[in-house]
């Protein structure tokens, strides 16, 4: 790393720490979620941030940007449930209020490191760029929320519970797109496609969730399906990426 980009990786890092030091929900409720309880999930109401019935580990997941894949700590993180209500959330900086409440209510302190770990590796299986027929460039304008036929909101990807996912005018870069896939293979996926603009989409596997061999007669594996109704490749490999390491954390005292 040069002189110069090393200067701006400090100036950038103090820049944030300082920021979210500064910038804190006003009042922070964080309660150990009820016993048993089910359903929950992330809202964000005008000057509030409420999470329900959720792991550690998804608020690390969205403060920091990152996933299972490329966080490691200790196990209780996403076991362990918790039900948070903040108010005085700032529009456009949920995230970094989120990180100062981490570090103040469970004691978070992490780092990132370079490290190398399993992947799959995404690429365009044939040589001249065809794609298979499942997955066809389209463009959509993504400011129409009017439902298509099939129900699905324009620029939108849904993963149904027995092993289809769909999209429907979704950039290719999306990332929900991309975590769908990891969570398919149980692997980060590192898109290699040069794929760029929108695609309408549809790949169906067998279920149980399976990358290695069918677990249904009618229907394939993950990987082959990628293959056959895609057009891509996925192929095991290992690459240095940034992994987010939790230093310390602690759980927090119920208000």
């Amino acid at each position: 790393m040069t002189r110069r980009a090393l200067l701006l990786v400090l100036l950038t890092a103090t820049t944030v720490a300082v920021f979210s030091q500064t910038l804190r929900f006003e009042v922070a409720s964080v309660r150990p979620s009820a016993p048993n309880k089910v359903g929950g999930g992330f809202d964000a109401p005008p000057g509030r941030f409420e999470v329900e019935n959720q792991p550690l580990s998804q608020m690390i997941f969205f403060a920091y940007d990152t996933d299972r894949f490329r966080l490691t700590g200790p196990e209780w993180i996403y076991r362990e449930r918790f039900d948070i209500v903040a108010t005085g959330a700032v529009t456009g900086q949920t995230k970094l209020m989120l990180k100062a409440l981490l570090q103040d209510r469970f004691g978070l302190r992490a780092h990132v490191e370079r490290r190398p770990v399993p992947v799959y590796v995404l690429t365009v299986l044939r040589s001249d760029g065809t794609l298979g027929p499942n997955l066809r460039p389209v463009k959509v304008d993504c400011s129409q929320r009017e439902p298509l036929p099939d129900g699905m909101i324009p620029c939108s990807t849904r993963n149904q519970p027995t092993g289809t996912l769909v999209a429907r005018g979704t950039t290719w870069a999306n990332a929900i797109l991309h975590r769908e896939m990891a969570a398919a293979v149980n692997r980060l996926v590192i898109d290699e496609t040069g794929l760029t603009g929108q695609f309408d989409m549809r790949l169906e596997w067998s279920d149980p969730i399976s990358a290695a061999e069918p677990q249904s007669a009618d229907r394939p594996s993950f990987i082959t399906a990628v293959r056959e109704q895609l057009g891509l490749k996925l192929e095991a490999a290992e690459r240095p990426v940034e992994v987010l390491v939790i230093d310390s954390v602690e759980r927090p005292t119920p208000d």
